[in-house]
């Protein structure tokens, strides 16, 4: 048989009072949900391939709130601008939502073009984290009439004076498959995007809130008595309370 003695504890709850008891709950909970936001983080930079910064800050802490009645700590997913964060979609499984540059090419080339999602060509340069790098898109857009400077479908057009590269968009129909190509001096072509009328799925598969319940249980008695020492230590002392 397993026998507790709380009577230190019930000592140190009437020596600091309701007030400062309650406090030290909702800051165990903020610390609490923390540690799951922690482990989120961890899981994401195992799970995915160089996850980028905007990934790993899909998800963020609500801190508890003195203020309220029943204070909660929750650990929640961000929207994208726009939309449903495409980590959700990943978590959960479903359709990606298009992402920005989606719904800016699907707008500038019409719904003939059936646009649903942009992907890296065989022929982009991709960044740190495996997406096709912004410089190298943006040349290509602008070089196409998709980045504000020309009419969309314009005719071969090089970056700068003296490129090796022209680029050209493709539409659906056409003798290329539809995207942005390149074509080199020496007449070789290039596939720099590929655009598709299928969205991008994803079936359930990240697990990313897996065993979070342990985690906040065996966390949240570590930071209140964590919490509670100091407050009896600083009032004890004649300081100040957190």
């Amino acid at each position: 048989m397993l026998s507790l003695d709380s009577r230190r504890f019930q000592r140190d709850m009437r020596e600091l009072g309701e007030k400062k008891v309650r406090r030290a709950t909702v800051f165990a909970l903020t610390d609490s949900a923390t540690d799951v936001h922690d482990l989120v983080v961890e899981r994401m930079t195992r799970r995915f391939d160089r996850p980028t910064p905007f990934t790993l800050r899909s998800f963020r802490v609500k801190r508890a709130d003195v203020r309220e009645a029943d204070p909660t700590a929750t650990v929640l997913q961000k929207d994208a601008v726009g939309g449903r964060h495409w980590v959700a979609t990943q978590e959960e499984g479903g359709v990606r939502p298009q992402t920005a540059l989606e719904r800016r090419l699907s707008a500038a080339l019409g719904p003939s073009a059936r646009l649903r999602s942009v992907l890296p060509g065989p022929a982009a340069k991709l960044d740190r984290f495996g997406n096709w790098s912004r410089a190298d898109r943006n040349k290509a857009l602008n070089a196409v009439g998709l980045g504000g400077t020309a009419a969309p479908g314009a005719p071969p057009t090089p970056a700068a004076r003296g490129a090796q590269l022209a680029y050209f968009l493709a539409r659906p129909g056409g003798r290329l498959s539809p995207g942005i190509w390149a074509r080199a001096r020496d007449g070789s072509l290039s596939k720099l995007a590929h655009f598709t009328d299928r969205p991008a799925r994803y079936r359930a598969r990240l697990g990313l809130l897996d065993g979070a319940s342990q985690v906040f249980s065996e966390a949240f008695p570590r930071h209140f008595r964590r919490i509670l020492d100091r407050m009896l230590n600083q009032q004890r002392g004649g300081g100040g309370t957190p």
